[in-house]
Parts: structure tokens; C-alpha cells; sequence
């Protein structure tokens, strides 16, 4: 079972930033999650919301800032206290910083649908150029974005995200051609794993934030798990 900081190490590090995936690879995970969006000069930056209001100390679209002057803002966040500047990143940027991580889940956020496109067009191109396709699995909760990055680059390992309340979803991820599924404590099940191991689906863990939550999805013998709080996933997985 592979273990996942979300969005580096949210629970325990500035979020989406180049600081906490450092931090992510220090602790020697599998693997880190990280979200994707295109700026107002279109590259790809690292940040989760369509604002940048919640995690940094300015207002506004993140599709109608620069790239440049995303990079100046100061998105520690909840992590005030942090002595490591933190802007948000580029892709790139974010990358070289998961450097020597084995897995990467890369999350490709909703846009309208020229941008989305665009977005999905330029993470291929990245990837292809630093030659990581081998580590990566891109993961949405957009049909579209899965779709664009199968007409692109039908070989790269897709993931959907969504609650799979009902078994037809299961069949949904499968017709979209998705090696894995993302799924919340609330509704994974047994029967869940089950079925998307029949389909040949991996299961995703979809947060593990605590040591209850961490065995809850041990036990039903998902294949990765995703958490804030990748110290406290460790211990509770008897993990070094």
C-alpha cells in the first residue's frame, strides 16, 4: 500500500508549495499529491482553489495572475511561523522540489473548457519533456480533463476522483479508461474495493487524516492512501 502526502504534507507544511514538498520528501513517502492550474500567462502553477485568497496573504482569480507574480505571494497560510519563504510554484518548480519521490498524483482542477484543455495539453508536454511519465497519475474530478488527457496521451495512468456511492460509478471510471479510482471514508466499503479490484482499478484513500481513518482503509485493503497528516499515517501504518 503506497501512503501519499496531500498536496505535500497539508496538515503539517504550507500547502502546494515548494517548503512542503521538500518537507514530504524529507519524511520519505511513496508518493505526494500536488494541484494544477493554469495563470493568467498560462503556466502551470501549483495551487488547489481557483483564488488564491485562502492560502496566501493576497485576493484575487489565480487565472488572472502571472506566473511571476503568484511566486511573490506568501502562501504559508496556516503555517504563519514557517521560516522558509513560500510563494505559489510552478509545476515545474513544485517537481524539481519532489525530486526523488517514487509517485506522483497530479490533480488537474476544473477550468472552462479552453483552459482545461490547454492545462492538460501543457502537463503532457512537461512530463514527456522531464521524462516522468513513469511516476505520474494524473487525477480529476473532471470527465473533460480525463478525456483530454486520453486523446493526448492515452498511455499515462488516469485516476478519478468522486464519492463512488454507487456501482455504476465504478463502471463510469472504466468506460473513461482510468486505471484507479479516489474514493472518501464514507463511502469506501469493502464491496468498493471489491468491485474495482474485479474492474482492475486501484483504490485511493481519499483523506486518511487520522490513526482511526489510516487502519479504517488499511482494512479494507485499499492500495494507496492520500493524508494530511503523513506523520501520523506513518505511525499508525507501523511505518519507520
Amino acid at each position: 500500500m503506497l501512503l501519499y502526502g496531500h498536496r505535500g504534507a497539508k496538515g503539517e507544511a504550507p500547502e502546494n508549495t515548494v517548503a512542503g514538498f521538500r518537507y514530504a520528501r524529507a519524511l520519505y513517502l511513496d508518493g505526494v499529491h500536488l494541484d494544477v492550474r493554469l495563470s493568467a500567462d498560462h503556466e502551470l502553477v501549483v495551487i488547489h482553489d481557483e483564488t488564491v485568497d485562502r492560502t496566501t496573504d493576497s485576493r484575487g482569480q489565480v487565472a488572472s495572475m502571472k506566473a511571476a507574480k503568484l511566486a511573490t505571494l506568501d502562501a504559508r497560510a496556516d503555517f504563519p511561523a514557517w521560516t522558509e519563504a513560500a510563494g505559489v510554484p510552478t509545476l515545474s518548480d513544485a517537481l524539481d522540489a519532489a525530486s526523488g519521490i517514487p509517485h506522483l498524483l497530479i490533480s488537474v482542477q476544473p477550468d472552462e473548457p479552453k483552459r482545461l484543455r490547454r492545462t492538460c495539453e501543457k502537463v503532457i508536454e512537461l512530463l514527456q519533456d522531464r521524462w516522468i511519465l513513469d511516476r505520474v497519475t494524473v487525477l480529476s474530478t473532471s470527465e473533460d480533463a480525463l478525456k483530454y488527457i486520453e486523446q493526448r496521451a492515452p498511455f499515462l495512468p488516469r485516476a478519478r476522483a468522486g464519492w463512488f456511492d454507487m456501482e455504476v460509478k465504478l463502471d463510469d471510471a472504466r468506460r473513461l479508461r482510468c486505471r484507479s479510482i479516489a474514493v472518501p471514508l464514507a463511502t469506501c466499503s469493502e464491496a468498493l474495493v471489491e468491485g474495482a479490484h474485479e474492474r482492475d482499478l486501484t483504490v485511493i484513500g481519499w483523506l486518511g487524516n487520522s490513526a482511526e481513518d489510516v487502519q479504517a482503509f488499511a482494512a479494507l485493503r485499499v492500495d494507496a492512501i492520500v493524508t494530511d497528516f503523513p506523520t501520523v499515517a506513518k505511525r499508525a501504518l507501523g511505518l519507520p
